[in-house]
């Protein structure tokens, strides 16, 4: 196994564990009523949403250099070296791959990334509190193991995409193979995390 893969799974185990702890860390704030329990959860829950993010975005930046490499024109260099040597929000980014002469992503892969970037930003500028944050994803609290389900499908089925346009034989997943199965995940995610495993298989092999 590659350094860069030792890497990549250390990411992702870091985003599992530090959402497994930001749950248990906070139910322990809000039982004690601890002010200082709640800000350090918060900070944990934080910390790995960003990873999800920067994956996201680590990807996405991936595929407007790709598709600048191909179409050279003034415009698309001027972006390409703003987003290189400047600043280029993430929300630009996604906006950019969804530009009608580009249309690199749909709408409802715009929609998934736009809501975790979101959720990343409320959490980001949330101030301790002992009153719980009421937060939500696809309409759910945040706090349950659907919302968490639901973020880390939504964010695999991204990642895939964001790959499979860029010809990416990696599939490294937002969660270790195996783990959805284990977990009794429904099916749809369960099929979603094998294939992604299966290809890795494929690829070590």
């Amino acid at each position: 196994m590659t350094k860069t893969r030792l890497g990549y799974l250390e990411g992702v185990l870091s985003i599992v564990l530090n959402t497994v702890l930001f749950g248990l860390k906070y139910w322990v704030g809000l039982s004690t009523g601890s002010i200082a329990v709640i800000g350090a959860t918060q900070k944990r829950g934080t910390i790995g949403r960003q990873l999800l993010q920067n994956i996201i975005e680590y990807e996405s930046e991936g595929l407007i250099r790709d598709y600048i490499a191909k179409y050279p024109t003034e415009a698309n260099l001027k972006y390409l070296r703003k987003m290189e040597d400047d600043f280029v929000s993430t929300r630009s980014k996604y906006d950019w791959l969804r530009g009608k002469k580009r249309s690199l992503i749909d709408a409802t892969t715009f929609g998934m990334m736009d809501e975790i970037r979101d959720l990343r930003n409320d959490l980001i500028h949330a101030r301790p509190t002992q009153r719980r944050i009421r937060l939500k994803y696809a309409g759910m609290p945040l706090l349950t193991q659907a919302s968490l389900r639901s973020i880390l499908i939504d964010a695999e089925k991204v990642l895939q995409m964001l790959r499979k346009r860029l010809g990416k034989k990696s599939r490294w997943g937002t969660i270790p193979p195996g783990y959805a199965t284990e977990m009794q995940w429904p099916k749809e995610a369960i099929e979603l995390f094998d294939n992604t495993g299966r290809a890795l298989n494929t690829e070590e092999g």
